[in-house]
C-alpha cells in the first residue's frame, strides 16, 4: 500500500519564500514539480524528484 505521504494533497505553504520543490500527485501517479511558499505545507514534498521518485513511485 502506499505510504501516508504519498496521499496527502499538495499544500504550497502559507509564507512566500518560493522555492521549487516536488509532489507526488496521486491522480496522475507521478511526481510533480510545484512552487512551496517556504513554511507549513506537508509531508508531500520533496527537494528533488529523485526523492519523490525513490519515496512515492519505488515505494509502493
Amino acid at each position: 500500500p502506499p505510504s501516508f505521504t504519498v496521499l496527502r494533497p499538495l499544500d504550497q505553504g502559507s509564507c512566500q519564500e518560493y522555492a521549487m520543490m516536488w509532489f507526488f500527485s496521486s491522480t496522475e501517479n507521478k511526481c510533480a514539480p510545484f512552487w512551496y511558499g517556504g513554511c507549513g505545507g506537508n509531508q508531500n514534498r520533496f527537494v528533488t524528484e529523485e526523492e519523490c521518485q525513490n519515496t512515492c513511485v519505488e515505494g509502493q
